[in-house]
């Protein structure tokens, strides 16, 4: 099934994400949060970890997929860019509202941008999420091409 092309610039949310201590802590042992980390997993003074914030996007990403119309097999998670506002709190309420902002031709592919942003319960922006979709043999419609990512490598030996 090709890609719904009128999905470019629907909007969606707000969407409430309710997080506790617990999730915190479960989140931060289930990346890896070690003895070492003990600021990320006891709960006095509870630091949360700064990816933490893409678990709200989910929901969003979620609803882009079923607005694209997208061969789910097809699909690739091509990038994630998290830009974070403000210190994450260790529990409370997120609000996230998503946009579907573009969809490229890459010739045999698809890339499809979708911005997610996210603000506390006084409103507050708290981090924004934006996730390059790439599907896989969806391209070819003519659309525009879009920016080409090319990373300069750098000159020297590897800093420590």
């Amino acid at each position: 099934m090709p890609l719904n092309l009128k999905a470019v610039g629907r909007e969606t949310g707000p969407v409430e994400f309710s997080y506790s201590w617990r999730e915190v802590i479960l989140y931060a042992l289930g990346i890896g949060a070690g003895n070492e980390d003990l600021e990320f997993v006891y709960e006095g003074k509870l630091k949360v970890y700064p990816t933490f914030a893409v678990l709200p996007s989910y929901p969003i990403l979620l609803w882009a997929l079923e607005t694209l119309e997208g061969d789910l097999t097809k699909l690739l998670h091509a990038g994630h860019e998290l830009v974070l506002h403000d210190t994450l709190p260790s529990e409370g309420k997120v609000y996230t509202t998503g946009k579907i902002v573009s969809l490229y031709d890459k010739g045999k592919h698809a890339l499809a941008i979708v911005e997610m942003k996210s603000k506390d319960e006084k409103g507050r922006p708290l981090f924004d999420n934006t996730a390059s979709l790439l599907f896989v043999g969806e391209g070819g419609f003519g659309g525009e091409r879009g920016p080409s990512y090319r990373e300069e490598f750098p000159l020297g030996p590897p800093e420590v």
